[in-house]
């Protein structure tokens, strides 16, 4: 076991993408189990599998990072995946909007365009962005869509395991399932 604190910290970007390789090719090549004291969510992405949150000394949050990924109330997610920022100007230009997260790479680059042409519904990103955790790509956006068949739509994205947060009007709070 190796246990490393802080591996990048005061480094350049050169260096620690440096030091990152090497600590992943050391895990991969020789079976080494690396535990990483970090607060760059940086280190978390490009090479860890699982992940605790620790606060006051005690751990408050901790499991596979694609499983915490997917967990809406999950702070170690909130810190690893792209913001999706809302403004009023969404709420009046899209007959819904929701928050949507696509894990991997079929799931990233075929679902919205499929759940268009499938259910006749026009889906447009408002905002968010794209990531990887370890080799896996991950996208997480806030979605407007348009059309008669959005409910349909979202259904058919939700069995297809694609956790979907749908938006009530900016003026509300609270986010719902």
């Amino acid at each position: 076991m190796l246990l490393i604190d802080e591996p990048t910290s005061a480094l350049s970007a050169e260096c620690a993408a440096s030091v990152m390789t090497t600590l992943d090719r050391v895990r991969a090549e020789h079976g080494v189990t690396v535990v990483v004291v970090t607060q760059d969510a940086s280190v978390v992405r490009s090479i860890c599998d699982d992940v605790a949150l620790l606060e006051s000394g005690k751990v408050v949050e901790h499991g596979k990072v694609l499983d915490l990924a997917i967990d809406p109330d999950s702070r170690i997610a909130s810190s690893l995946l792209p913001t999706v920022r809302r403004t009023t100007a969404a709420d009046g230009a899209f007959d819904r909007v929701a928050e949507v997260l696509l894990v991997g790479f079929a799931a990233v680059g075929s679902l919205l365009p499929e759940v268009g042409t499938r259910f006749g519904v026009r889906a447009e990103v408002i905002s968010g962005g794209f990531t990887r955790l370890g080799d896996t790509p991950v996208a997480r956006s806030l979605i407007g869509f348009t059309g008669d068949r959005i409910d349909a739509a979202l259904e058919w994205l939700r069995r297809a395991g694609v956790p979907i947060r749908v938006a009530p009007s900016v003026s509300q709070k609270v986010l719902v399932a």
